[in-house]
This record gives C-alpha cells, structure tokens and sequence, in this order.
C-alpha cells in the first residue's frame, strides 16, 4: 500500500504488479488547515483518518511505502572528491557536505544519496544525489504506520517515491529473459 503524507491531503493507493497493473483500492482525505501547520495535530489527525480509508476501501494486506512530503526532505545535489581506498568514504563526504554547506547536523538525519555514473579519466569529482529527513520526522510516519497497523517496509522523499512507482516499466531485460 503506498501511503503519500501529502501537504494538503493523505493518499493511499495499491495496485497489483502484474502485466498490466491491476488497480486495488485508492482513497484519499484532504488535510483541515487547522492541522497543516500542527505537527503534532497533523499525526493524529493522519493516524485517523488512515484507519478510517483501509476500512472503508478493499485494501489487501499490511505492508506500506510511505513517502514523506517534501517540506520535511532535504534534496541538495552535491559534488564530490571520487572515492578511493585513502579517501573518506561516500557517506562521510555526504555527511560533511551537509554539516559545512548546510549546517545540518547529520547524526540527526536519516541520509540515502544516490551516486550517479562516474568517470575518474574526465572528472574527478563524484555527482551525488543526496536526499535526507530529520530522523524525528521519519519515526513520526513510521508511529503513525504503526497506529494503523501498518508495516513501514520503504519511507521515500516525494520525488523518489514517484520515481520509484514506475521503476517497473523502464527496468532493463537481460540477454535469456
């Protein structure tokens, strides 16, 4: 079940990953704007008002990938040393980037950063994609999947949730299959 903690609304929706997709059950509630700007209003009201959509629509099963909205994420594209064995590793240079350049302590984020192709004979520098939500958010969501009886098997940043959701499509066949 993906789950979408919207800015205005919550949307839920599951399909069936077969060829062609099968539609399972799709609910959504708009946000009160007495509980946008409430965190601790808008987990209540997101904790009720999910129990409430997974009774009211077919739902099946209990496992959710959830995707944080994007005023609570970090997306920052940063530029890197190439790693090497004498060199900080990928996550320690992320990690310094975002305490020197942002001043984000990184012990209280929960990271994921994407490295992107690399080619050392025409530059040394390493493009990183870096995605990052306090870590006080992400158990916020994970306690609101737990109310709702829900198991949190994924939580993603908007733009890679989207990403994400049609991986399926573009994934590449290898030679056999």
């Amino acid at each position: 079940i993906a789950v979408d903690f919207g800015v205005d609304s919550i949307k839920l929706l599951q399909v069936n990953l077969t060829d062609p997709p099968q539609f399972v059950a799709a609910a959504a509630v708009e946000l009160p704007q007495a509980v946008r700007t409430d965190m601790g209003a808008r987990s209540e009201f997101a904790g009720q008002a999910i129990k409430k959509l997974l009774a009211e629509q077919p739902f099946k099963g209990r496992y959710a990938v959830c995707s944080i909205p994007a005023f609570q994420t970090l997306i920052q594209n940063l530029q890197l040393n190439g790693t090497g064995q004498k060199e900080e590793s990928l996550d320690d240079q992320v990690a310094g980037q975002l305490r020197q350049r942002l001043n984000v302590n990184p012990q209280r984020m929960v990271i994921r950063s994407i490295a992107l192709e690399f080619d050392r004979t025409k530059n040394s520098r390493q493009e990183v994609v870096c995605m990052a939500a306090s870590h006080d958010v992400v158990m916020r969501y994970v306690q609101i999947a737990k109310k709702t009886k829900l198991d949190v098997v994924a939580m993603q940043c908007e733009p890679l949730a989207i990403v994400q959701s049609f991986a399926h499509l573009y994934r590449r066949k290898t030679d056999g299959e």
